[in-house]
């Protein structure tokens, strides 16, 4: 991939039309999927966190 884009940079060609939409459709689903687990992650701890304190401080809880 690194090659196909040093020889676009080196020499314009018509691939180079049709490479760089591809590289950047792939550049930003691989951000938004970057992105996509960094939220997970903070969602998960977020649930994680939220759970345990209503464990901690439920009445409901406690009796049962």
């Amino acid at each position: 991939m690194q090659m196909l884009s040093i020889q676009i940079l080196s020499q314009p060609s018509p691939l180079a039309i049709i490479a760089f939409p591809l590289n950047a459709l792939q550049i930003m689903l691989i951000f938004i999927n970057e992105l996509a687990i960094i939220i997970h992650g903070y969602l998960n701890i977020i649930i994680v966190r939220l759970y345990g304190f209503f464990n901690e401080h439920d009445f409901v809880g406690i009796a049962l």
